[in-house]
């Protein structure tokens, strides 16, 4: 195998952290982590704070950033024609765009990363972002 040999020879000490080089009195074996019982406090602490103010559960996600918006299965039409259109294939391809009617209705299929869903229409399967679908009637 080319350009993927074993290091020969003795074993490299760590760098020391940036705060041993620039301060003479940090220690670093004198560095120890916090107690798990302390952060832990401070998180169930400042939960039932929120509880009772009534601001957790007053204010209702955004489905995009939830993901929740468009599961498999709804019932979509697009907002407005896009310049072109990716296929679903697992090597997309750019496609006109009039291979979708504007009045279209579409099922999606599939989630996809990046907020993208694979919407099955008439004549093939597409790519679109969540910000280009409105609901079907």
């Amino acid at each position: 195998m080319l350009g993927f040999h074993r290091r020969r020879g003795p074993p490299v000490a760590p760098l020391p952290c940036a705060a041993c080089v620039s301060s003479s009195s940090h220690d670093p074996a004198s560095l120890t982590p916090p107690p798990a019982n302390a952060a832990a406090g401070s998180i169930t602490s400042a939960a039932p704070a929120a509880a009772e103010s009534g601001t957790a559960g007053d204010q209702a996600p955004a489905p995009a950033a939830a993901g929740l918006a468009w599961p498999v299965g709804a019932r979509v039409r697009l907002k407005a024609m896009p310049r072109y259109l990716r296929s679903a294939d697992p090597m997309p391809m750019l496609r006109p765009p009039d291979l979708i009617d504007a009045d279209e209705g579409g099922l999606v299929v599939e989630l996809r990363p990046l907020g993208q869903r694979a919407v099955r229409f008439r004549r093939g399967t597409f790519l679109l972002d969540v910000d280009q679908l409105r609901a079907a009637p």
